[in-house]
């Protein structure tokens, strides 16, 4: 059993020699530890080494102090919380404690009272608990032998859990709750130097666990063993009660047959099996789709995208790893693709353009969107919104012009210098935002935005620089379809046509695979209302961000309140304040600029930080 194996190799992590298990049942586990000092507690087991009483009244009596416990009594939340409690108040400063049953994997698994078969009750609830409500643990939870929570003395960022406490939520945000570890990333975080050697030696005592021959499966694919990958993921779908773990082993092993070649037979049963198994998740259309289009079988592939769009979800719960479905907009392109050689040319321009403007493409979808239409001579024609700047040369052009800019020639006169600033033959924004943003993030290279209120491509724009020169991706939003479709045909990363008062941010940042902790945000809307009930979207709870430019308009805010409710917020949200009243020119108090103290050099930050009240005109600031 996997359990065994982790207690016991924990057990000579931590050089344990006092162990205590609550909750013996059959003594399957009890028996196996090999720790010289154990306590079992059970008022149902009446045999040597047990004390024969509830937990509770074990621990009021107890004088003992353990450093390996193992939690696997009563599963409901109350007493798991409780028992955890009361085993913190018996745990040696290093010791450890584990927790039986914390992912089940369907909610007739989790509901109490017990009513036959595989359960594990709600115990996962007290784990979300001490998530929310205890900084001083450290808590993650391994992917193995239904979820075994670990939990020692140390610090964690308290999670913010803004929805109810229920199943159906759990199933969309436990990799956030719980913390989860994949099996190699449990032996990264112990600082194994070799993940395969650990996770054969856990195969070896654990044959039969569907969620090792996954990891295993996983292991084997990323270092490209294909063959052997295969032979784990279809042992995993063989053992696993869970629908999920089936599904994903199956696209794994689709995946595999693919990239040996000469196995369209193998890779489509493969494909169509997970189809078959859960019809409403996007990635097996998906793939399937992908594969038809490979192999030339347009009227499939047209079929099966159809199918998928009509069929899935664009949210799904996550999977387990990341596979290369580029999200719900894949199945829209393979559309588009099996259209035009089934002959529905127009369709096939229709959707292709429908990809251009509202979708969050990653870079390679984009180009090919863009190959596409140009192939298809599907632009459509541009409106007033960029009638005076079609092109980028003209876009750039009048910035020169226009805007009060940074040039290579000043690079002496610049204030705050940074890494790689060689790079700048001139910016590009209407008030040096992508110069402030490069000198607090030391010219980072490979950085991430969100960029709300996207604007022109080129035109006082904040990320063409950061994507030009130092290669940052990210996604932009507007609510102009032609910013989006100037910034398909001239920028390298993607721009989408939505209002960004009403998006679910939460989606967006997934769907386009953003980390947690991204470099810039830019929020630039109109009115000072709007940028501030957009602001209030944000999910600060899930997302961090290193440096945050807001764009309140105070000078053009009729209530004069949008600027100091955005500033209370933000320093709410544990944001610093450290330019206010930024200006391109004289009269136009348009800005503040934040920090995420944690996650920028406070050296930079005190060297400029400026938060009088008076108006700081950007040019100044810098040269």
């Amino acid at each position: 059993m996997s359990k065994v194996y982790i207690i016991n190799y924990l057990a000579k992590k931590i050089d344990a020699k006092k162990y205590l298990e609550v909750g013996i049942d059959q003594r399957a586990t009890f028996d196996n530890i090999d720790i010289p000092f154990k306590i079992g507690v059970d008022p149902y087991v009446d045999s040597p080494g047990i004390v024969q009483q509830t937990s509770d009244d074990f621990f009021i009596a107890n004088n003992e102090k353990f450093d390996l416990i193992f939690i696997d009594g009563l599963h409901h939340v109350d007493q798991v919380y409780r028992d955890i409690i009361n085993s913190l108040g018996c745990l040696n400063p290093d010791g450890m404690i584990v927790c039986h049953n914390m992912l089940p994997t369907s909610e007739d698994m989790q509901i109490n009272p017990f009513r036959g078969g595989m359960w594990t009750g709600d115990c996962w609830k007290a784990f979300v608990n001490l998530r929310q409500t205890r900084g001083d643990l450290e808590m993650f939870t391994i992917d193995v032998d239904m979820g075994l929570g670990v939990i020692r003395r140390g610090k964690q960022n308290k999670v913010r859990v803004d929805r109810e406490v229920n199943y159906e939520n759990f199933t969309y945000h436990k990799y956030d709750w719980m913390n989860i570890y994949s099996l190699p990333a449990f032996y990264e975080f112990m600082d194994e130097s070799n993940i395969l050697d650990a996770m054969l030696a856990h195969f070896i005592q654990a044959t039969e666990s569907p969620e090792v021959n996954f990891y295993m499966g996983s292991h084997y694919h990323k270092i490209g063993q294909t063959a052997s990958a295969v032979s784990f993921y279809l042992r995993a779908a063989e053992r696993t009660h869970d629908d999920l773990m089936r599904y994903e082993s199956l696209l794994r092993a689709g995946m595999c047959f693919n990239s040996q070649g000469c196995r369209n037979n193998s890779v489509e049963g493969m494909f169509q099996h997970a189809v078959a198994l859960m019809p409403h998740r996007p990635e097996g259309y998906y793939f399937l789709s992908k594969f038809y289009e490979e192999e030339k079988k347009w009227f499939s592939g047209y079929m099966t995208a159809c199918i998928g769009e009509k069929m899935t979800t664009r949210t799904p719960t996550k999977l387990r790893t990341v596979l290369s479905y580029p999200g719900y907009y894949g199945l829209i392109f393979e559309r588009a693709i099996t259209s035009w050689w089934t002959g529905l040319c127009n369709e096939s321009r229709r959707l292709f353009h429908y990809l251009s403007v509202y979708e969050p493409l990653d870079r390679d979808h984009k180009k090919a969107t863009v190959n596409n239409l140009k192939f298809m001579n599907g632009w459509k024609e541009d409106s007033d919104f960029i009638s005076f700047l079609k092109t980028k040369d003209q876009e750039l052009e009048v910035s020169a012009r226009d805007l009060s800019l940074y040039t290579n020639s000043n690079i002496n006169q610049l204030k705050y210098p940074f890494k790689h600033v060689n790079l700048v033959d001139r910016n590009y924004s209407e008030a040096f935002q992508d110069m402030f943003i490069l000198y607090l993030n030391k010219g980072k290279k490979k950085g991430t935005y969100l960029e709300i209120g996207a604007g022109f491509p080129f035109f006082g724009n904040n990320t063409y620089l950061l994507e030009s020169k130092y290669d940052w991706s990210g996604v932009s939003i507007d609510i102009e379809t032609e910013s989006a479709e100037r910034y398909l045909r001239d920028r390298i990363n993607t721009a989408v046509c939505r209002d960004a008062a009403q998006v679910n941010y939460v989606n967006l940042l997934e769907e386009c695979k953003m980390p947690y902790i991204i470099d810039y945000l830019q929020l630039d809307c109109d009115p000072p209302a709007i940028t501030y009930e957009i602001l209030q979207r944000i999910p600060f709870d899930k997302y961090s961000f290193g440096v945050i430019t807001y764009e309140h308009d105070y000078y053009n805010d009729e209530s004069k309140s949008y600027k100091q409710k955005s500033r209370e917020y933000l320093l709410s949200k544990g944001y610093e304040l450290i330019l206010t009243n930024i200006a391109p020119r004289q009269g136009c108090d348009y800005e503040d600029w934040y920090v995420h103290p944690q996650l920028i050099d406070r050296a930079l930050i005190d060297k400029i930080k400026n938060t009088d009240s008076s108006v700081k005109i950007a040019r100044d600031i810098f040269l």
